[in-house]
């Protein structure tokens, strides 16, 4: 596809805007629709769950990785990144999924939201 995309900085020199061609823009707010509503769908089937890979979830019933490091690793983040979201240090955070520190219940609710899962999903269970 041969587009020609013009960026349109702001004051400061930022990218600000994109101008797209039409044909481009209607077919990403097409994207766009189609995705909420097979999201909306979903949710009304009660299918609201994330599917989770055969990879992951044998990681997971393994138990031979904390799973805040399967769930980590399944966002793409980097240590550093999900110990700023949660406010604690990528030490600590380190600590926490080698299982040398067990972590706060304050510290699996930051952790929890900033993956998007659960808390429960972050529970070790007798695995620990």
């Amino acid at each position: 596809m041969n587009e020609r995309i013009q960026i349109i900085k702001n004051d400061k020199g930022e990218d600000a805007y994109a101008v797209v061609p039409i044909e481009r823009w209607r077919a990403l707010v097409a994207a766009r629709q189609d995705a909420e509503d097979a999201a909306a769908i979903a949710r009304a089937r009660g299918e609201d769950e994330e599917r989770l890979p055969a990879t992951m979830v044998k990681r997971l019933i393994a138990g031979r990785v904390h799973p805040i490091t399967v769930w980590r690793e399944h966002r793409g983040l980097r240590a550093a990144a999900l110990a700023k979201a949660a406010g604690v240090s990528p030490g600590y955070l380190s600590d926490v999924e080698k299982g040398k520190k067990d972590g706060s219940i304050r510290l699996y609710r930051k952790l929890a939201a900033a993956l998007e899962v659960s808390i429960d999903d972050l529970d070790r269970g007798e695995q620990a």
